[in-house]
C-alpha cells in the first residue's frame, strides 16, 4: 500500500500498476487493472455479476473509493560536458597565455550511447534503424573528409584493433567508422554500446541543440546530462550507463587542427583528432566520455549497476567532463610563381640577365592532389 507502483510497459510508457488483494480469499493480483465494483456475495440481493481472476463482482455496484497506485519519483543528478575551441597562435597544440577562444564559428555536436550489459537481449533492434546501428555512422571505410559524419558506434576508436574490446584507448587508432552497426553485432548477448536514437533524434525526448556553434569566446557547454538512466529492452526496464562523444563537425573557414595531446597537461592540450573530428577524452572508457563514477568502497549495493569494462557503476554519483578542447590555426600559405618567355635559341635556358621576352596573358592551370 505504501510502495511505488510506477513502471513502464513494453512501449516504454509510464504505467501505474497497483498490487491488489482481491476478494474474501485475498487473491494477489498484479496486472495493474483497477476494478471499481464490489465483490458479489451470496444472499446480498445482487442481480448482475461478472467474474475476473476467480473473483465474482456485483458489476453495477461501485466501490466508494479504490486505490489507483502511487508513484515514487526522484531527482536525477545531472552534470555537463564542456570545452573550448581556441586560436593556437604558435601551432604547438598547447593553449598558452594570450591564446584566446575562437569566436563563434566552430560547430560541435554531442552524441549519446547507452551500455547494454552482458546477458541482456532484445528481439529486435531498438535503436530505431533498419540495422540497429547508428544512423549517423560514416562510410564503411570511415570518414575521409572533414564534413563526413563521424558518429560511428563507440567501438570505432576505443583503442582496440578489432573494435570489440573494452580497452580505454585514445580513440584515434580504432576501426573505421560505421564498421559495427549490423543487427547481429548490435543486439547479440555480448556487452555493447547502443546508439541512443531518442536522445540523438528530433522527437520530444531529443537533447536540445546537440549540434551548436560555440560561444563568442570559443567555449561550449552541454549541460543537464544524466550519467545513468532507464532504457526499455525486450519489454523490460533496465538501468544503464550513458556514454557521450563530442565531435567538432565544422572548423572555422581557413583553419585546421593543431597537434593533439601535447605537453602533458590535460587542461591545456588539444584533444581534437583531425581524422575523425572527435574530441578524444582524457580518460576514455571504450573511447567515450562517461559521467558516472565507478563503485566506491562501502557504497550501497542498491545504487550500483553493471557497466562497461566489467565494473559496477554508481547511479548516485556523477562527475563533470571539462577541457574537451580543440586548438585551431589558419592554414599555412605558400606562393607558386613563374613566367612564360620566348626561348629564342631554343635551348630551354633563360638568358643570364633574364632579359628574355615575356609573354603576358598566358593561361596556366593549378592542380592539387592529396
Amino acid at each position: 500500500r505504501y510502495d511505488s507502483d510506477l513502471t513502464r510497459d513494453e512501449g516504454g510508457r509510464l504505467v501505474l500498476a497497483e498490487h491488489f488483494l482481491d476478494g474474501a480469499a485475498k487473491l494477489a493480483r498484479k496486472d495493474g487493472y483497477v476494478l471499481t465494483s464490489v465483490e458479489a456475495a451470496a444472499g446480498d440481493g445482487h442481480q448482475y455479476e461478472d467474474a475476473y481472476k476467480s473473483v465474482t463482482y456485483d458489476t453495477p455496484k461501485a466501490l466508494a473509493t479504490q486505490r489507483g497506485g502511487d508513484a515514487g519519483v526522484k531527482e536525477v543528478s545531472t552534470t555537463h560536458v564542456s570545452g573550448i575551441v581556441w586560436d593556437d597562435l604558435n601551432h604547438d597544440g598547447i593553449r598558452q597565455t594570450g591564446e584566446r577562444g575562437h569566436a563563434g564559428q566552430a560547430v560541435v555536436r554531442l552524441t549519446r550511447y547507452w551500455y547494454k550489459p552482458e546477458g541482456v537481449t532484445s528481439e529486435a533492434p531498438d535503436a530505431g534503424t533498419p540495422d540497429g546501428g547508428d544512423p549517423d555512422a560514416g562510410a564503411p571505410d570511415g570518414p575521409t573528409t572533414r564534413d563526413a559524419d563521424a558518429d560511428a558506434g563507440p567501438d570505432a576508436g576505443d583503442g582496440g584493433t578489432d573494435g570489440t574490446g573494452p580497452d580505454a584507448g585514445d580513440g584515434a587508432d580504432g576501426p573505421a567508422a560505421g564498421d559495427g552497426a549490423d543487427e547481429e553485432e548490435a543486439f547479440g548477448p555480448e556487452p555493447l554500446w547502443v546508439y541512443d536514437r531518442a536522445f540523438n533524434g528530433e522527437g520530444e525526448d531529443a537533447y536540445p541543440d546537440r549540434e551548436r556553434v560555440v560561444e563568442a569566446d570559443g567555449t561550449y557547454c552541454f549541460d543537464d546530462l544524466p550519467a545513468t538512466g532507464l532504457q526499455v529492452v525486450g519489454g523490460e526496464e533496465i538501468q544503464v550507463v550513458y556514454g557521450y562523444r563530442v565531435n567538432l563537425v565544422e572548423l572555422p573557414a581557413g583553419y585546421d587542427a593543431t597537434p593533439r595531446d601535447r605537453g602533458g597537461d590535460a587542461t591545456a592540450d588539444s584533444d581534437l583528432d583531425d581524422a575523425t573530428t572527435r574530441l578524444i577524452p582524457d580518460e576514455p572508457v571504450d573511447g567515450l566520455i562517461l559521467l558516472a563514477v565507478r563503485e566506491q568502497p562501502g557504497e550501497a549495493a542498491e545504487v550500483l549497476i553493471e557497466g562497461p569494462q566489467g565494473a559496477k557503476w554508481s547511479t548516485a554519483t556523477v562527475k563533470e567532463s571539462e577541457h574537451n578542447d580543440a586548438g585551431v590555426a589558419p592554414f599555412s600559405s605558400a606562393l607558386i610563381s613563374g613566367w612564360v618567355w620566348e626561348d629564342a635559341d631554343k635551348d630551354g635556358i633563360q638568358l643570364e640577365d633574364l632579359s628574355d621576352v615575356k609573354y603576358p596573358g598566358m593561361v596556366v592551370t593549378l592542380e592539387r592532389r592529396s
